[in-house]
C-alpha cells in the first residue's frame, strides 16, 4: 500500500506541474460508471471542464479486462 501511495503522490505532482492542454492531448476519456476508487461524477466533471469527450462504460475501476484488443477500446 505504501508504494501505491508514493506512486499516486508522484503522479499527482507530475500532472499538477505539467502544462497539458487536455483536449489536445486526449482523443477521449473512458469513465467507468461503477468506479469505487474515483467516482464517475468526479471524472466526468474533470473531463467536461477540460473539453474532452467522455466514453461512459458499464464497469468498475479497471474496465480493460472487458476488452480483448486495443482496437475494441479505440472504437468505443
Amino acid at each position: 500500500v505504501e508504494n501505491r501511495v508514493c506512486e499516486l503522490k508522484s503522479l499527482y505532482e507530475s500532472i499538477k506541474n505539467a502544462d497539458i492542454i487536455y483536449d489536445k492531448f486526449y482523443d477521449f476519456a473512458i469513465v467507468s460508471k461503477f468506479d469505487k476508487i474515483i467516482p464517475a461524477v468526479n471524472q466526468i466533471n474533470f473531463w467536461d471542464k477540460n473539453n474532452v469527450e467522455i466514453k461512459l462504460v458499464e464497469s468498475g475501476h479497471f474496465p480493460y479486462y472487458n476488452y480483448r484488443h486495443w482496437n475494441d477500446i479505440l472504437c468505443l
